[in-house]
């Protein structure tokens, strides 16, 4: 073709459609959501890290941990937590 394009496509609907860049860019991204859990700790880096998470049917990609710290009636306490991120 060229330098040819074909332009104006319409949102493929069959099988044997042409698409846009765009769509195929759209289509070929598979969704993403992370997932939060959370535990009491003794402290930082207690080791009470909730185990990585993801709904069925979803795929871990990654994950990681960090530790938060709050008061609660005058005492500090601190909460592991894990992120997962999930892919469909």
């Amino acid at each position: 073709m060229n330098s040819n394009k074909i332009t104006n496509l319409a949102t493929p609907t069959a099988d044997t459609d042409a698409a846009t860049k765009a769509y195929v860019d759209a289509a070929a991204t598979p969704p993403y959501i992370t997932t939060t859990r959370g535990a009491d700790s003794s402290g930082i880096g207690g080791g009470s890290e909730p185990a990585e998470f993801c709904p069925i049917d979803w795929t871990i990609v990654t994950s990681w941990n960090y530790t938060t710290k709050h008061y609660k009636d005058a005492a500090t306490q601190y909460t592991d937590w894990t992120e997962t991120l999930c892919s469909k």
